[in-house]
């Protein structure tokens, strides 16, 4: 969305927040400031610069106001007294009021101060001054001034006047008072309308009567009835109404924080890196907690793109960020507290390891904790480990989880630091083993895979059996982790390659691929039988599990030996498992020295590869090994040297262009008996015919030319009159289908006249036909590549043809060469 757009709406709902907002939080920082030990007259001297210096924000100001009310010390006090008594009411006036207005209780000190502003000239310090008098509820001086002043004692009747009385009845509505009470029921008859309406408006907000009927009477025949009751059973009923307008306030102000985040939010995903940083900056400041936790987790989101995509250099551009997230790991709020953690780990800032570690000691919030524990194992805290250990025995499950991650990541084998989280072991143990929560269960298990101390074999093992799939999972992952496993673990592991989940079988098969273990990859051979595992996934995981294992192994034996188990299961309804054998043929040759490849155990191999890839159906994969082969073959062994020429040659038969099938095929008929021979003649002479019917006349040509270039007398069989027939009916198809192109691209016309000079002398005489149409029709280009055509096919350059001379001296020249021999 644009910025623009939500410009207006954002500013209205900061408004809103802004100001509805602010009760929890200076509720919350008073109360730290309560909490904090008086540090002296220096510190009142800062509070006081915080509250009326240049450039303070708001809520720095409403801040101070705070911290000195919770003080109360005369010199507090005189720091409040000469802000309220300022002759200009300012940003400071305004933040002391509205600290006021949130308290339970103020120095009578600042009473009379307060009664000038409320009849002061600023509208909006006259109603902030009548909110700051609720905390002097019950206080004698403050209802009987508030009740003259309402009443219009002195006031002459005067706009001011009336301004001041308003202003006092909405102060006497904030006072929890009978007698505030009976001055506002007496107010109702006032014969100034606006007071009249507004004391009846502010005892239907005290009481919850809003239908009550205009006019005093109504109110008065209500408070006849009440004004005996026992002051506190009539408070009561206040107080209800209270709480009740107070659930409903915060039920319409979640709605605005939900509508502030969800435009803010907007923002966000419209921005680019930079701005994004730049608002979660800004946002960091905001008075609003959920503002400040969507920066921090929008600041989070920010560090992947900078931290790896400058390789950790742009980071500097963003130190202000990180700065600010730092100065905001004590934050009021838990949910900002809990989102700074999550940052501070997301962009790896050392740094704030001991903030966080001190911060952890004192977090009193659940949420807050459980973050500050993910973050320190995300930064790798190794100080943090004894809280960590600490925290695996919090009665809060979230904060138990985080925990565990957070040694798991402290203690990782490849990268981490497992000595130093040693006193974890016995506590994740336990709680892998007896932990009701799945959950913590599973994040035991999941810590130790990290960490994979030897000694945590027996536990993963013991957890391969726990009901919650998710914990075996965790289970058999460790048991990878830990590299080696007694022979009672693997077979534990091998069991569950039938699990009933495929998640755990297919962290079985990875686990299997780590430790290994007596017939563990023939085991999981047997699980990719057809009847074996179904789900694509998990065979996947076995066969990258036997594979590794292979790889693994020093000797070509285990490659070998588990080709041998595939390939007996392959064939034409399995060639999955051929391809899988040739695989494995491959890996065992691999093993094999370059020196010993020519060993009887490497040939055996190189056959069995090509049987598997023939039988897989990618018999083109078998020709650098059948090539191989023959290499290696004894030459006296005539016999095997046929066979595997036979092989290759029938292989490239079948690709096209066929012509490179020749020389094997010729060589597999050397010496061959007549049955034999005739087989492979008659192999070429159906696939020849098989390239005529598929109108490919050129290909079909090619290999007929170089199979009777090799045999000229066609190999001596009764096959040859054949053969010439169907090579010359492959000449007359190709010739048909070439003479077109000498009138085509250069390329199409340089490829016609090599076939051309193939088909040879019957080609004579299309050409000069050719030849003389394109002399007649002046077309040179296809005249001069039929003259060159010509000449390559005859042989001649003695023909008197000239491209150049009058068209009859070119006529006269074709007839010449028509008649020539």
């Amino acid at each position: 969305m644009a910025v623009g757009r939500c410009a207006p709406v954002l500013g209205m709902l900061l408004l809103l927040v802004g100001a509805w907002a602010v009760a929890p939080a200076a509720a919350a920082e008073a109360a730290a400031a309560e909490a904090a030990p008086a540090e002296g007259d220096a510190e009142v001297a800062s509070l006081r610069d915080f509250l009326t210096g240049a450039d303070r924000t708001f809520a720095t100001r409403r801040d101070a106001a705070d911290a000195l009310l919770a003080k109360g010390t005369p010199a507090a006090r005189a720091v409040l007294l000469e802000v309220l008594s300022s002759p200009v009411p300012s940003d400071a006036t305004r933040a002391v009021l509205e600290a006021l207005a949130l308290g339970e209780s103020a120095h009578e000190d600042l009473i009379d101060p307060l009664f000038k502003l409320l009849q002061g000239d600023d509208a909006a310090i006259r109603s902030a001054a009548a909110r700051a008098f609720s905390a002097y509820q019950g206080h004698e001086k403050v209802l009987t001034g508030l009740k003259e002043i309402a009443s219009g004692a002195g006031t002459g009747g005067t706009a001011a006047g009336t301004e001041a009385r308003l202003a006092a009845v909405e102060a006497l509505a904030r006072i929890l008072d009978k007698r505030a009470i009976d001055t506002l029921v007496g107010l109702t008859a006032d014969p100034q309308a606006p007071i009249a309406e507004a004391a009846a408006a502010a005892l239907a907000t005290m009481t919850g009567l809003t239908d009550m009927p205009a006019g005093s009477d109504a109110w008065a025949k209500w408070w006849e009835v009440r004004r005996h009751e026992p002051e506190s059973r009539l408070l009561a009923r206040l107080v209800k109404r209270f709480r009740e307008a107070l659930a409903q306030r915060e039920t319409q102000l979640e709605e605005v924080r939900l509508r502030l985040i969800e435009q803010l939010t907007d923002l966000y995903e419209a921005a680019d890196t930079k701005e994004k940083g730049r608002l979660a900056l800004e946002h960091l400041a905001d008075p609003v907690p959920a503002v400040r936790a969507l920066a921090a987790r929008q600041a989070a989101k920010v560090a992947p793109a900078v931290l790896i995509g400058s390789n950790g250099t742009g980071r500097k551009a963003y130190q202000d960020l990180i700065s600010a997230l730092l100065a905001r790991v004590g934050d009021t709020a838990p949910s900002v507290r809990a989102a700074v953690a999550e940052a501070l780990a997301a962009w790896q800032e050392e740094t704030a390891g001991p903030i966080l570690l001190a911060r952890l000691e004192k977090e009193p919030d659940t949420e807050a904790r459980a973050a500050l524990a993910a973050a320190l194992g995300g930064l790798r805290v190794v100080k943090a480990v004894p809280n960590l250990v600490a925290m695996l025995d919090a009665a809060n499950q979230v904060e138990v989880l985080r925990a565990a991650g957070a040694l798991g990541e402290i203690g990782e084998r490849t990268v981490g630091h497992p000595e130093d989280v040693e006193p974890a072991l016995e506590p994740l143990g336990r709680l892998a083993r007896t932990a009701a929560a799945p959950a913590v269960r599973e994040a035991a298990c999941l810590a130790l895979a990290k960490i994979a101390p030897p000694s945590a074999e027996t536990i993963l093992a013991a957890a391969l059996d726990d009901p919650q799939p998710s914990v075996r999972y965790s289970a058999a992952q460790g048991i990878g982790n830990l590299g080696a496993a007694r022979p009672e673990t693997v077979a534990a592991l091998v069991a569950r390659l039938q699990d009933k989940d495929k998640g755990v079988r297919q962290a079985a098969a990875a686990a299997l691929a780590r430790v290994d273990g007596p017939d563990a990859a023939a085991r999981m051979a047997d699980r990719l039988k057809a009847d074996g595992e179904t789900e694509p996934a998990v065979r996947n995981a076995l066969w990258d599990a036997i594979r590794a294992l292979a790889d693994r192994a020093t000797t070509p034996d285990l490659a070998a030996r588990l080709g041998d188990v595939f390939f007996a299961r392959g064939g034409p309804e399995n060639a999955e498992a051929m391809q899988r054998a040739a695989e494995l043929y491959q890996l065992a040759l691999a093993k094999i020295p370059a020196a010993q490849r020519s060993s009887q155990e490497a040939i055996t191999l190189y056959e069995k590869l090509v049987d598997a890839y023939v039988a897989a159906g990618t018999p083109d994969r078998a020709v650098p090994t059948l090539r191989q082969l023959i290499v290696l073959a004894p030459a006296e062994n005539t016999a095997r040297l046929r066979e595997l020429n036979r092989q290759l040659g029938l292989i490239l038969l079948a690709k096209d262009p066929s012509n490179d099938a020749v020389a094997p095929l010729v060589a597999a008929m050397k010496d061959a008996d007549p049955a034999a021979a005739g087989a492979i003649l008659d192999a070429v002479r159906d696939r020849a015919q098989a390239l005529l019917t598929a109108e490919k006349s050129v290909s079909a040509l090619d290999l007929l030319t170089a199979l009777k270039r090799a045999l000229p007398d066609w190999g001596g069989t009764d096959r040859a009159q054949a053969l010439e027939a169907l090579r010359q009916t492959a000449a007359d198809a190709a010739l048909k289908a070439v003479m077109p192109k000498l009138a085509g691209t250069d390329e199409q016309a340089a490829a016609a006249a090599a076939t051309l000079k193939k088909i040879g002398s019957p080609a004579v005489v299309p050409l000069l036909d050719a030849l003389e149409n394109a002399a007649r029709n002046n077309q040179a280009a296809v005249e001069t590549r039929a003259l060159a055509a010509l000449e390559a096919v005859t042989g001649r350059t003695d023909h008197g043809y000239d491209p150049t001379a009058p068209l009859a001296d070119r006529l006269d020249a074709i007839k010449a060469w028509r008649g020539s021999p």
